[in-house]
């Protein structure tokens, strides 16, 4: 199995959590700063070895991640859904770095694009996918999409079933 890199701002996130319970080996690398995920990115891509990345607020479905590793395809993933802007929800599907896969061929095939290390979370997944377009990588993505976190509005409703103390 390739390695899991959950980039995230706080340790043990959901997508940790989720991941885990499944018995996967995650690598968390907290972001300090803006330009940290782009950097930590660059630095992975350099390794020279595939690599999955989970982003902190996406939760995979039980099996997707070892669908990857089943797929021989090298550039992959599972669309999400969107998250809020200015805390309204956004309908549709992600195809960004929520949850992807980029195999060892892809990895040494496309040279990592400098502009990659200046890129905060909300900047990079654009300029991963141009990159790799522009070198012919071919886009495979899976099915069903995964869970995002922060996709939606919390709508929920608390209720207590009344407890009785009579035995």
């Amino acid at each position: 199995m390739l390695p899991i890199f959950v980039p995230t701002r706080a340790v043990c996130c959901p997508a940790t959590l989720a991941l885990t319970t499944e018995g996967l080996e995650v690598t968390e690398v907290v972001m300090y700063d803006y330009t940290n995920y782009g950097r930590a990115f660059t630095e992975q891509w350099q390794s020279g070895h595939g690599f999955i990345v989970v982003e902190d607020d996406v939760v995979p479905w039980p099996g997707a991640i070892r669908e990857f590793d089943a797929c021989p395809e090298e550039w992959c993933l599972f669309e999400h859904p969107r998250g809020r802007f200015q805390e309204s929800p956004r309908s549709g599907f992600a195809t960004g770095l929520g949850c992807v896969k980029f195999s060892t061929e892809l990895v040494q095939r496309v040279p990592f694009n400098p502009g990659w290390q200046n890129r905060g979370h909300n900047e990079l997944d654009g300029l991963v996918h141009e990159t790799l377009l522009e070198a012919d990588a071919v886009l495979h993505i899976h099915y069903p999409p995964v869970a995002h976190v922060k996709a939606q509005t919390l709508t929920y409703k608390r209720s207590y079933l009344p407890v009785s103390n009579e035995a």
